[in-house]
């Protein structure tokens, strides 16, 4: 873990005043929160309200739910709270007021979405392709640095039956996947080549990080109040409930990404001179095995009984994480990935690393608070 100033001594490029959106989304909050610990910025927050004053309320009560003391403290310190809306042209600002904005900020951090899996596309676009856009055009006109937050979920990994095979790196986009399977990975697919075309073409500077599986924080497992929403907290209530996982995915290897740890990954890149037409995959490489996760938990006192993968009944049922990532849930409590293309995040470990920064271990201490907050929230009995 850095220390409180270590960023800012690591930085080789100042961010200057930041506009951030989604910061009363999950990670959103936690990059408000290191950009106010470890930055000297203000920050200036967009929010859908109905005035300036329901947007502080809102940003007040997102800060109250996750860190709770500190949050007056943090609401007081370089926080600009704007009723604001990505996905009107020009943010739903006046005139005077977009202008304003335009020439008080540096920087960008673009984490607003909207997870929809289901429903009118159009719904979804307008937020996160549209909405995109308008953030891109904001950059292009006032020259700001672009930190736009993406999903590995663009890979198509969620698709089990397509016939693209092999890695992905960072220096891959469309590889023959089939992001239109899904109505919030298409939606992200197209607001990612929206980002890539104007690096290209308008000369934006940019980096984009795409998210990988982000589960409740490091330092006390705290999560993301909807629960019961995320497949993969769903997923592994259903393998602590029945008490039951298929033997033939033992080897599996499960990926938690802390959300605290994600959002200091972002900063400290965001903070890197050398980012700009990067594209990172901010995955946690310390990847945990079921039969390990399953040892984990019977010293916890949960016991996990393996069971022959024959017994199974139908078809699987698929779910889908907040954060885009995939589960696939069998009857009975399976849990796995099972997917034909593999992440590779090699590029991305070795840029953080040389900025001070390891990806922690998924230890018994994790472990043992992922599953305290989970009961804790009345989520696991």
């Amino acid at each position: 873990n850095l220390d409180s100033g270590s960023i800012i001594e690591a930085a080789s490029r100042s961010l200057g005043n930041v506009l951030l959106t989604g910061s009363t989304g999950f990670l959103g909050a936690h990059l408000l929160h290191e950009l106010l610990t470890h930055t000297d910025s203000t920050i200036h927050c967009l929010v859908r309200a109905k005035d300036d004053k329901e947007a502080f309320s809102r940003l007040e009560g997102t800060l109250n739910f996750y860190f709770a003391e500190e949050a007056k403290q943090l609401l007081s310190r370089r926080v600009r709270p704007i009723c604001g809306d990505v996905s009107q042209p020009e943010f739903g600002l006046t005139k005077e007021g977009y202008k304003r904005l335009g020439e008080t900020v540096s920087t960008v951090i673009h984490s607003a979405a909207l997870v929809k899996y289901f429903g009118h596309y159009d719904q979804i676009r307008q937020i996160n392709v549209e909405g995109t856009q308008h953030v891109i055009d904001f950059c292009t006109s006032f020259e700001c640095f672009l930190g736009h937050v993406s999903t590995d979920a663009i890979t198509g990994n969620y698709l089990v039956e397509q016939n693209v095979t092999g890695l992905f790196t960072e220096r891959d986009f469309y590889i023959g996947q089939n992001y239109k399977g899904n109505n919030y990975v298409r939606s992200k697919f197209e607001a990612e080549n929206s980002v890539l075309r104007a690096i290209r073409k308008d000369n934006l500077k940019a980096a984009i990080f795409r998210m990988g599986n982000l589960t409740g924080r490091h330092l006390d497992g705290k999560f993301q109040p909807n629960m019961k929403e995320n497949a993969f907290y769903t997923a592994v209530k259903e393998v602590v409930v029945s008490g039951t996982v298929s033997d033939k995915i033992l080897s599996e290897k499960l990926e938690f990404s802390p959300v605290d740890s994600s959002a200091r990954a972002i900063l400290l890149l965001m903070c890197s001179k050398s980012s700009a037409g990067h594209i990172y995959h901010l995955m946690n490489p310390k990847t945990l095995q079921m039969n390990k996760l399953i040892s984990e938990f019977a010293t916890l006192g949960i016991s996990i009984n393996p069971q022959d993968s024959h017994d199974k009944g139908p078809k699987e049922t698929k779910q889908q994480n907040e954060t885009g990532g995939s589960v696939y849930l069998m009857p009975g409590g399976e849990l796995t990935y099972g997917a034909p293309i593999r992440i590779t995040s090699d590029y991305t470990v070795g840029a953080l690393e040389k900025l001070g920064f390891v990806w922690p271990d998924i230890d018994h201490g994790y472990i043992s608070r992922f599953l305290e907050h989970m009961r804790e929230n009345q989520f696991l009995d």
